[in-house]
């Protein structure tokens, strides 16, 4: 069954399955790169803001006020020290011209499950609403656990830790850098928070600016690539296609050589597809040649056949055929799946009817009785195995009625030989003698032959004993 445009429908599949391929990869790679290039910027700025901080903190006197107001497990509120207040102050001027949403140093105590504050910027916004400086080591607990511990492992690192939160307050990215005592002690940790929301906005629009131009190149680009293979490969392999499709369907029962013949389609592109039409071309011209060297010889095999299997006088098969179908019974008994009968007529008179009226009516006899035989057993194949002496093999319909057409046939000879209005050569006579297989455990074709013969040769002695010996 042929399913038309197929090739195209595929092609065509296969151009739209890659644009989408390509947008999809292009909008990929246009928000990993442009992301990281944005993260990249973002981290230098808060690298060096982190610095700059650092720089503007006295470590030491920021350790003796922590220091100062720690009671065992516990931690209390107290006055700062100047050195802090100026701090405090520093982050509040700083926090505005930077940009930034929060600007802290927190601390992580041990047995606290939140922030420790140290310093905390309030920025212009803030100050307008009446929001006063966060109490110096006040805790902060409010932080889920997962959030959290972004802190707390900032605050084992070495270097600068980065990290994203998308919270109900908005999309921040957050940068720490633990501060160390020269003794390696950590004391704090400053952290800088920016809105990246912009960020999220420009990234998403840069990927929809990218993905138009890919939409926009690519859809050029598979549109020209559809049309260059509509043109080179799509419609050449289609009508090649159609061609051989018309050349398969065409009716090759006929054994004439000039049925097979190629119509090819005119191809005009310079490419594979016209060399495999003028393969196809090529190859058909050559199967003419050689089904017109097998039917030669088919038709001599076929006469040399007829001549070794097909009587020429009779008409019926000869014994070489026998012979051949001999094995074939032989091979189905080897398989335990035979079943035949094999009938011996040996004709009566024939030498006589040489001797008095010649060979021409000898042939006449014998046609006739073949004829009679072949008409009786209708469904099976007859042999002439001698001069007067003619085989059938019943299989199938004539099996089962291998003994009805055996009486049938005698009787059409008593007929014949009892009927004065005929000429000596039309009055057939002949002794019958059949046999079946038996499938006993040495039973083969030639027993069963035997047996026929020996059935026959009763059949012969009581014709002659009827008709007194003549």
């Amino acid at each position: 069954m042929r399913s038309k445009g197929r090739i195209r429908r595929r092609v065509l599949i296969g151009c739209i399955a890659f644009f989408i391929i390509l947008c999809i990869l292009t909008a990929i790679q246009s928000d990993v790169l442009f992301s990281r290039s944005l993260y990249r910027r973002y981290n230098e700025m808060l690298t060096h803001i982190t610095e700059y901080v650092e720089l503007m903190m006295d470590k030491e006197d920021i350790a003796e006020c922590i220091r100062a107001n720690e009671i065992g497990c516990g931690i209390k509120t107290t006055e700062v020290s100047e050195k802090m207040a100026e701090l405090q102050e520093f982050l509040n001027r700083y926090i505005d011209p930077i940009g930034l949403i929060y600007l802290y140093i927190v601390r992580i105590e041990d047995g606290v499950h939140g922030l420790v504050n140290v310093c905390s910027a309030t920025n212009l916004e803030e100050k307008a609403a009446g929001d006063e400086d966060i109490e110096f080591l006040m805790v902060e607990d409010s932080y889920e656990e997962e959030y959290f511990r972004r802190y707390a492992n900032a605050w084992t690192e070495d270097g600068m830790s980065f990290f994203e939160e998308i919270s109900e307050w908005g999309d921040c990215y957050t940068a720490c850098r633990p501060v160390k005592l020269d003794n390696g002690e950590t004391i704090a940790m400053i952290c800088a928070d920016v809105d990246i929301a912009d960020l999220h906005t420009t990234t998403r629009n840069y990927i929809l600016i990218s993905t138009a131009v890919t939409v926009i190149v690519g859809s050029i680009s598979v549109v020209l690539m559809l049309v260059w293979l509509e043109r080179n490969v799509t419609s050449p392999i289609m009508a090649l296609e159609e061609s051989a499709r018309k050349f398969v369907d065409a009716d090759h029962s006929s054994k004439d050589p000039n049925l097979l013949r190629f119509d090819a389609p005119n191809i005009r592109t310079d490419n594979e597809v016209r060399s495999l039409s003028n393969a196809i071309v090529r190859m058909t011209d050559e199967m003419k040649d050689y089904v017109e060297s097998i039917i030669s010889a088919e038709a001599r095999a076929d006469k040399a056949e007829e001549d070794a299997y097909v009587d020429s006088l009779t008409h019926v098969r000869t014994k070489a055929a026998y012979e051949a179908l001999e094995e074939e019974l032989s091979e189905e008994i080897s398989k335990g799946n035979a079943e035949f009968a094999i009938t011996m007529i040996d004709l009566n008179g024939l030498k006589a009817i040489n001797d008095t009226y010649g060979h021409i009516y000898g042939d006449k006899y014998l046609v006739g009785t073949a004829g009679l035989i072949c008409d009786t057993f209708a469904h099976s194949p007859v042999f002439r195995v001698g001069g007067d002496e003619f085989v059938v093999v019943s299989r199938g319909r004539d099996y089962e009625n291998r003994k009805a057409l055996a009486e049938e046939l005698a009787e059409a000879f008593r007929r014949r030989c009892a009927n004065v209005a005929l000429a000596p050569w039309e009055k057939y006579s002949a002794a019958i003698g059949a046999a079946e297989y038996t499938r006993a455990e040495d039973e083969t074709v030639e027993s069963v032959y035997a047996r026929a013969d020996v059935a026959m040769y009763i059949d012969k002695v009581r014709i002659k004993g009827e008709s007194g010996g003549k």
